[in-house]
């Protein structure tokens, strides 16, 4: 029992010790990030925790049936004062979702929606390895191989989840509680505790094995690639972010979070945070298992149907073949080698590190350019943004994505 509440440090996981998280975390963070076993176990107690106060909101409505959807709409659109007698679950969950935290810094959230401007269309290459990441963790993957259709619904699955990350990254889009993508967060919440209602009534859902579907801890699972991995995959870019931008970008991530359901206690504060609470999921988390392979390769797969060329002309193969090499090499360098294999993506080529070096070169001259130019980085941020939204109209329209959040 003492054993359980020791203060000694634990050894560092596997991954912490292989590129590129060994390099990086010294690099960005400066402390030790090693947890003791007691904080390695309070960190587990999460793993049977959900969401409370949604999941109460989806029996509601499972009780009430259709009207019910109408109120949720309304309020999320309006405000709950705008709904007429709505049911108590209801008025608990918009109580919850229409708190803004006081800490919420509003020039730091536009800092961070204007770096992201900055990605531009690299935002699809750096994506896919963030996503893939979240593959490695073997009790969220349990729910998606339930959701049916695995290589069907990877492309439309991966499009979706992009065009969510757009949305709660765009200008003033998190900034108060009617902005486009603070209400994307609260749509998504409600689609995890639908999920989670769903494979709570599934005779297969073992919880011994797997816990609480969409559990606290897979909550933080899935937001680290899309803070930590797609900050690390721009710097690989050429898109080089200060300590300032990455710590723009992590305060918005914490909004995010905040919204989207994560306990109080899970919620990375700070880079220092976010490092710590890498660490904790490569040790307790991240463990790539035959699951990891199945919905990385069916993602890989999908390339085919996202990436926007023409492969019956021959510069569309061209095109369609030098982009598979960029991805794989960029996802090797994000992820390391063995997480990359395991979630079956190619390995790195000379090809793609030509590719993945001509874009670092391209970038870095091209930002470092707009900076010292009269509005060059505004005007950079425009393009960038322009080319980003095309890409992303040509890969709604391939894939079909259902970008209404009506999946739960």
């Amino acid at each position: 029992m003492l054993a359980k509440y020791s203060t000694a440090l634990v050894d560092n996981p596997k991954a912490m010790k292989q590129f590129p998280f060994n390099i990086a975390s010294k690099f960005f963070s400066k402390n030790i990030l090693n947890a003791s076993q007691a904080q390695i176990e309070s960190f587990k107690s999460f793993k049977h925790i959900g969401d409370p106060v949604s999941d109460r909101l989806v029996e509601c409505m499972h009780r009430i049936g259709a009207p019910s959807r109408k109120m949720f709409n309304q309020a999320l659109e309006n405000g709950i004062e705008t709904v007429e007698n709505p049911p108590q679950e209801l008025i608990d969950f918009f109580a919850t979702v229409d708190s803004f935290p006081y800490w919420v810094d509003h020039n730091r959230l536009e800092r961070a929606t204007k770096t992201y401007e900055i990605v531009g269309q690299e935002a699809l290459s750096i994506f896919i390895p963030g996503l893939a990441v979240s593959y490695i963790a073997p009790t969220a993957n349990q729910v998606l191989l339930r959701s049916g259709d695995l290589y069907k619904k990877a492309g439309k699955r991966a499009v979706e989840t992009l065009n969510w990350f757009n949305e709660v990254t765009a200008p003033n889009a998190m900034s108060h509680r009617f902005g486009t993508g603070y209400k994307a967060c609260i749509r998504i919440r409600m689609v995890h505790a639908h999920m989670r209602k769903a494979m709570q009534s599934r005779t297969d859902w073992d919880f011994d094995q797997w816990d609480q579907p969409i559990h606290q801890v897979v909550y933080t699972a899935t937001i680290l690639p899309f803070a930590l991995l797609a900050t690390l995959g721009a710097n690989f870019s050429g898109l080089i972010s200060t300590k300032s931008d990455r710590e723009n970008i992590f305060h918005l991530w914490r909004l995010i979070a905040h919204v989207v359901g994560v306990h109080p206690s899970l919620i990375p504060t700070n880079e220092q945070d976010i490092w710590r609470l890498t660490w904790i999921e490569l040790d307790q988390v991240f463990i790539a298992d035959e699951t990891s392979a199945m919905l990385g390769g069916a993602l890989w797969q999908a390339l085919d149907e996202i990436l926007p060329f023409e492969q019956n002309k021959l510069f569309g193969r061209i095109q369609y073949k030098l982009a598979h090499n960029y991805i794989a090499t960029l996802s090797n360098l994000m992820l390391g080698k063995e997480i990359a294999a395991a979630l079956a993506f190619p390995p790195a080529s000379a090809t793609g590190a030509i590719l993945v070096g001509g874009t670092f070169a391209k970038n870095l001259v091209m930002t470092s350019v707009a900076r010292v130019l009269p509005h060059g980085t505004s005007y950079l941020r425009t393009v960038k943004s322009k080319q980003r939204k095309a890409l992303m109209n040509k890969i709604i329209k391939n894939t079909g994505a259902d970008l209404s959040y009506e999946r739960g």
